[in-house]
């Protein structure tokens, strides 16, 4: 079973970071409760409620999430403290996500089970994403791999093999053609 003080820390860490990121790339408002925060803060709850055996309730949290921030986060997906969702919509996090971790807008971890199905620390046929991995937008992360701490994964890049530490996966550009041709 989950504690609830070990819950709460990992709602403030989530907040703390979330408006320090804010802070250090605007240079103007932020704002009070970003979307991004209300959608870990809910995971969260629904995290605790499915490990104190409340599960129907602990659905209904996550499904409620969907429906105001537009974050799929599953209710058994372990996520360490200091989460940022920069834009929530259409995100979709399943498996085990690392401490101060940053996803962007339209990013997703998750699963699939062809073939490959076996469980790696984040659950059956799901990613283990280690401690400050950077999901651009659009970025794809699929499959039982394990991505490397501190790896930053491109705008619209899909990930299906491991990635060691430090890593930067970015797309090749597609040529331009010529004037002419």
């Amino acid at each position: 079973m989950i504690d609830w003080s070990s819950t709460r820390a990992a709602m403030a860490a989530d907040l703390t970071r979330h408006r320090a990121v804010l802070r250090a790339e605007a240079s103007g408002h932020v704002p009070l409760l970003p979307l991004g925060v209300v959608a870990t803060a809910l995971h969260r709850v629904a995290h605790w409620l499915h490990g104190a055996g409340w599960r129907m309730t602990a659905r209904l949290v996550w499904l409620g999430n969907i429906a105001l921030t537009g974050a799929d986060i599953d209710v058994a997906a372990r996520i360490g403290p200091g989460l940022v969702l920069r834009h929530p919509r259409a995100c979709a996090l399943y498996g085990r996500i690392g401490a101060d971790c940053t996803v962007f807008g339209q990013a997703g971890a998750g699963g699939y089970y062809h073939g490959r199905n076996h469980d790696i620390g984040g659950g059956r046929g799901l990613p283990v994403l280690e401690d400050g991995v950077e999901l651009a937008p659009g970025a794809l992360v699929l499959g039982p791999v394990r991505i490397g701490a501190r790896s930053r994964i491109g705008p619209r890049c899909l990930v299906t093999r491991d990635l060691p530490p430090d890593t930067t996966v970015a797309a090749k550009a597609w040529p331009l053609a010529e004037a002419g041709a």
